[in-house]
């Protein structure tokens, strides 16, 4: 169990995400633990040299500079009774121009950080955009910007993964092959970001619904990174 938790800096140049886990929700939901995981992200935020957990758990506690981050938690989890880590953490700092935004799902279970270039946060079909494909990350769970980020190792597990379903079928090489690349095609749907379905309108990919607004806006719209934890 435990929480992911967001933010991203009043002059929108830099967003952090940071997952803390925990045993139960019973621990997740307490102040004590929302506080510590809170504190997390504000530190991240404000201390750029913290770009990995190792790095953050060594350093001096924001709020208690006596301790470290990591004897801060072991203090927590003696309070608290249960076993605590903190898992997994991005900062993201914005490249010029662009916007960074972040989106929390009720509850704390899912977030996103993402960093969009092609506008600014005083446009407002922009600022929406970005939103957007926040959303989108959150409820599709894409591994990859596009299939070319796909490493070619992992795409080739996958042709074999599709090549041994189709095996012992009586057909032709030449058809199991057109096969197996539909099913791969399919696959880029789901890992994809630029490949995937817009959830607010499955008519549209993503990179059409860019490509759209960027024709709307007579800018070139492109996702530079994300984080979904």
């Amino acid at each position: 169990d435990g929480l992911v938790s967001a933010k991203v800096s009043d002059d929108r140049k830099t967003g952090v995400l940071v997952e803390v886990n925990c045993e139960t929700d019973f621990v997740a939901r307490t102040d004590d633990f929302k506080d510590f995981v809170e504190s997390l992200v504000r530190q991240v935020s404000e201390q750029p040299g913290l770009d990995n957990v190792e790095a953050l758990l060594a350093a001096p506690y924001i709020d208690d500079e006596s301790n470290t981050v990591a004897e801060q938690l072991t203090e927590i989890i003696a309070k608290l009774g249960e076993n605590m880590m903190v898992r997994q953490m991005a900062r993201f700092d914005l490249a010029g121009g662009g916007l960074l935004d972040s989106y929390i799902h009720t509850g704390g279970r899912v977030g996103v950080l993402v960093d969009v270039a092609g506008g600014s946060a005083d446009n407002g079909q922009f600022a929406n955009l970005v939103h957007d494909v926040a959303l989108q990350i959150a409820a599709a769970a894409p591994q990859y910007i596009t299939e070319d980020d796909i490493p070619a190792e992992v795409t080739e597990a996958e042709r074999n993964i599709y090549r041994a379903q189709v095996a012992e079928d009586k057909k032709p090489d030449d058809i199991k092959e057109r096969i197996v690349e539909g099913k791969l095609k399919k696959w880029y749907t789901q890992v994809a970001l630029m490949n995937q379905e817009f959830v607010k309108d499955s008519n549209l990919t993503i990179a059409q619904l860019l490509k759209q607004h960027s024709k709307e806006l007579g800018t070139e719209i492109k996702i530079r990174g994300f984080a979904r934890f």
